[in-house]
């Protein structure tokens, strides 16, 4: 259980961190690190969550799921549908970034035979996050919103990756 706790919160800072929350720190903003934050997150969560299994290849499915997720970018559809595509071209294209994170769970799927189904649907939530997100544009720009978007996110991926690695026993 202290491992899923662990997966959730560094997912959730991790994700953050990708999505270019903590900016002072990256050498563009001023400080000493180049490049985005995703190219250190990606490998900081595959060593993580590959130490907590126990299994390297855990920790590379994880780190190739989650470069291939935030590394594209999001093709104009983190708008919400206000920037003229329309809410539900953005609402696929966001619903289509999620499945990007599938070599995660087809490693475990692969490995462990079966998905505890609960899991599953944890990652399923993430998009209700997105949705949280489409929504809350109506209430006009808030600095809060994405990074809330960002940790919450990031802790739905967490608790599921936890579960289909087994971490949460």
């Amino acid at each position: 259980m202290i491992d899923a706790l662990i997966s959730t919160s560094l997912f959730a800072l991790a994700n953050a961190f990708a999505g270019g929350k903590f900016k002072p720190i990256l050498r563009q903003h001023g400080g000493p690190l180049p490049g985005r934050g995703i190219y250190y997150a990606g490998p900081a969560m595959g060593l993580s969550l590959g130490a907590l299994a126990s299994d390297w290849r855990v920790g590379l499915a994880v780190m190739v799921g989650f470069l291939c997720y935030r590394v594209p970018g999001w093709a104009d559809a983190i708008d919400g549908g206000t920037g003229g595509d329309g809410a539900w071209r953005d609402l696929a294209m966001m619903s289509a970034r999620g499945l990007f994170f599938l070599p995660a769970f087809g490693y475990a799927a692969w490995t462990q035979q079966a998905l505890t189904p609960i899991y599953v649907l944890l990652g399923v939530a993430v998009l209700a996050a997105y949705a949280y997100h489409f929504a809350n544009n109506a209430l006009g720009s808030k600095p809060w919103r994405f990074l809330a978007l960002e940790l919450t996110v990031g802790a739905l991926w967490g608790l599921s990756l936890a579960g289909v690695f087994g971490l949460t026993g």
